[in-house]
């Protein structure tokens, strides 16, 4: 049996929950919920910290891995608290405590009355209605935060008990039905995407003939070229354009207000700005953060068009051939062994530079970005698709939080099933 309506609605004063089921309670937040703000010395304490970092946005699950540790003071949090990130609210990270530990002093602590459970209550700030009206309150153009004092006067809709639990099984059972789906697609999503820098890796290393006489290197990447390859040092094939971050003036601002260029840093687009233009395609390279140390995100990525780039990323234009061709020589190489420093890692500029690569003549670059781009084409493709369907999944998860939670469709008397297989969801929402 799918979702129905309720019978029976009400208007509210919100804008942006226009009305909700007519037996549903409406207190505000402050008035539901308890903040609590004990704070500990995260030295002092033996409590598991958790930071913003280690929960996922949209979905508030806690990321696999090993949980750091913090200093200075941390919030305290018990079992069944919802911990809310107020530091940029629009990434969503909502937490349900199954232990107590500390958590970053950017999480406000949130402790449900006896009347509200606190899974629902994580279910309802997960809903994109209500991060998007905290998003709205922000203060704060490079950090924005939220506060307290704002979403503690937010509405807090407020079924009776058992149509609370209801609704908590109803979510529990559809996300993770939506959340098996999305894993799948991701994981088919890596193996293509495995099969994808296979592909440009040998290319770039061996060549496109597969007769070709390789010699070995003295170097772990790459272990062996063609014999006829020359290795060279980064800085000789490509011009450091770092010191070109340069302000636009007022006057070319004043022409350009109706722009919005990218604003890259050290993993990727990171917001947007009108105040700063680098106009030049070239390659991006991490110079430091701690992605560095993670082969989750790539160290190196294409940018062209206008946009600035920050002092975390190196700005690299390559002269000994295709730029195609470079760009994927640098996202492939391996810079482990020139990384510096654990707790703050550094690719330098002088490290950087002395890194070998292999170079085979121009006429064979244009033959090897010839084959890769034919190669990878339906991979890309794919992996376009698939994100796509991803995007979508996302998207729904969201729709059936805020559709719950809202009241737009009522569960109460949809069957969870308890045991066996998740079946696909329906996308009804």
């Amino acid at each position: 049996m799918s979702p129905t309506s309720y019978p029976s609605m009400k208007r509210t004063p919100f804008e942006w929950l226009p009305e909700v089921p007519s037996h549903w309670d409406i207190k505000r937040m402050k008035f539901a919920t308890t903040l609590a703000n004990d704070k500990v010395s995260a030295e002092d304490t033996s409590l598991p910290y958790l930071g913003l970092e280690h929960i996922e946005s949209w979905t508030g699950q806690r990321l696999p891995g090993e949980i750091g540790s913090s200093e200075g003071l941390a919030s305290l949090f018990s079992q069944g608290d919802v911990l809310f990130g107020k530091l940029r609210p629009y990434l969503a990270k909502v937490h349900l405590a199954e232990e107590a530990g500390i958590v970053s002093s950017e999480a406000l602590v949130i402790r449900c009355d006896h009347y509200i459970l606190p899974a629902f209550l994580k279910y309802y700030m997960l809903s994109p209605s209500f991060i998007n009206i905290v998003d709205s309150s922000t203060y704060g153009s490079k950090m924005p935060r939220a506060s307290w004092d704002f979403i503690g006067n937010l509405p807090m809709l407020l079924p009776e008990e058992d149509e609370q639990a209801a609704i908590v099984a109803y979510l529990d059972f559809k996300t993770a039905q939506i959340d098996a789906l999305i894993a799948k697609q991701r994981t088919l999503l890596g193996k293509l995407t495995e099969s994808r820098i296979a592909i440009i890796n040998n290319a770039i290393t061996r060549g496109v003939n597969k007769e070709v006489i390789c010699k070995k290197c003295a170097t772990r990447w790459p272990s062996e070229i063609p014999s006829h390859w020359t290795l060279i040092p980064l800085k000789y094939g490509c011009e450091f354009l770092n010191s070109r971050r340069i302000p636009l003036s007022a006057e070319i601002r004043a022409q350009m207000s109706d722009r919005v260029f990218p604003y890259y840093g050290a993993s990727g687009i990171i917001d947007y700005v009108e105040n700063y233009i680098f106009d030049e395609q070239t390659i991006l390279i991490a110079e430091d953060g701690a992605n560095l140390l993670s082969r989750s995100t790539p160290l190196a990525f294409t940018a062209g068009g206008r946009y600035w780039v920050n002092n975390h990323a190196h700005i690299l234009k390559p002269y000994l051939g295709p730029f195609e061709y470079w760009a994927y020589l640098l996202c492939a190489v391996d810079y482990t062994l020139w990384i510096t420093g654990s707790a703050q890692p550094k690719l330098s500029k002088e490290n950087l530079g002395r890194i070998l690569l292999p170079v085979p003549p121009e006429s064979e670059q244009r033959a090897i970005l010839a084959f890769i781009q034919a190669s990878v084409k339906p991979l890309d493709d794919a992996c376009e698709v698939i994100s796509n369907a991803i995007i979508r999944l996302i998207e729904y998860r969201s729709a059936v939080i805020t559709n719950a939670v809202t009241g737009r469709i009522d569960i109460r008397n949809v069957p969870i099933p308890l045991t066996g297989d998740l079946p696909a969801p329906e996308l009804e929402a």
